[in-house]
């Protein structure tokens, strides 16, 4: 343990130096996972994602649509402005039958950064599925209840890269995991 001042009447509390390691590492892991080294690129890409959802369920059915609306804000410096940019968006979905995780979509598109922000709207990406439910069959006293499986694919994420010829210059996810998946 390291001794501070706590003894003395001046407030301050012992901490052991284990923890003021582990606070350390955190700190420094924390900085350079999220992309501080990157910031410092004079080519750097700052990716945010703007999502938003819609249900649009068939009546009298246990079946889901939603459709997930994307549209991807990019901001640079002024080294950065004027490149010719492609923005790539992979959706993932599960698929409810062979309980995988699949590429739902993949849509890509170009533009051009010039210093300050763009706003780039993608196209609309519509995810289907039944989730597992009961259904009554007969009547009466001799109704019974069959199991239907769950069918379809349901949303689960997106990752969004940013590529300046073949050179990823900004990257987000909803998923670090997804980020991770795909790079192994």
């Amino acid at each position: 343990m390291t001794c501070s001042p706590a003894a003395s009447g001046t407030g301050l509390q012992v901490m052991p130096i284990s923890t003021m390691k582990r606070l350390l590492t955190f700190v420094l892991l924390t900085l350079f996972t999220q992309g501080i080294p990157s910031a410092f690129a004079d080519h750097a890409v700052r990716v945010e994602v703007k999502l938003s959802t819609s249900h649009d369920d068939p009546k009298n059915s246990q079946a889901e649509v939603v459709n997930k609306q994307m549209t991807v804000v990019l901001a640079g410096s002024a080294k950065s402005g004027g490149d010719k940019l492609t923005v790539k968006a992979r959706f993932y979905a599960d698929d409810l039958k062979t309980d995988q995780l699949v590429v739902e979509k993949e849509l890509q598109t170009e533009t051009t950064l010039m210093s300050g922000r763009v706003e780039v709207p993608l196209t609309a990406v519509t995810f289907n599925f039944t989730p597992a439910h009961a259904k009554s069959t007969g009547t009466g006293r001799r109704a019974k209840s069959v199991r239907v499986p769950a069918s379809g694919r349901r949303y689960h994420g997106w990752v969004v890269e940013v590529l300046k010829g073949s050179e990823v210059v900004g990257q987000a996810a909803s998923h670090p995991s997804l980020v991770e998946s795909r790079n192994q």
